[in-house]
């Protein structure tokens, strides 16, 4: 590998390294279905009960406006509150 080829991957890491995580920022998102839970987040967007950690207790109907947050991955996302 020769110098320019080596300067190429170092940029390129440091660039990787660089680049700005997504925001684990609160968001809302609509109930579309209770059995199986399913949250629409944006239009284009639908979290399965799979990907969703609730409180207990937490009883959601069709049509509620929910606050949830995604985890450091985008793997799971909490739901916080229910909107009134």
């Amino acid at each position: 590998m020769d110098n320019i080829d080596k300067l190429a991957q170092k940029l390129a890491e440091m660039f990787k390294a660089n680049q700005n995580r997504p925001s684990t920022a609160p968001r809302v998102g609509d109930v579309v279905e209770t059995t199986p839970l399913k949250i629409q987040w944006g239009d284009q967007i639908l979290l399965t009960e799979d990907k969703l950690l609730l409180p207990r207790g937490l009883v959601l109907e069709i049509g509620d406006q929910v606050v949830i947050q995604p985890d450091e991955f985008f793997k799971d996302f909490y739901v916080l509150h229910v909107l009134a």
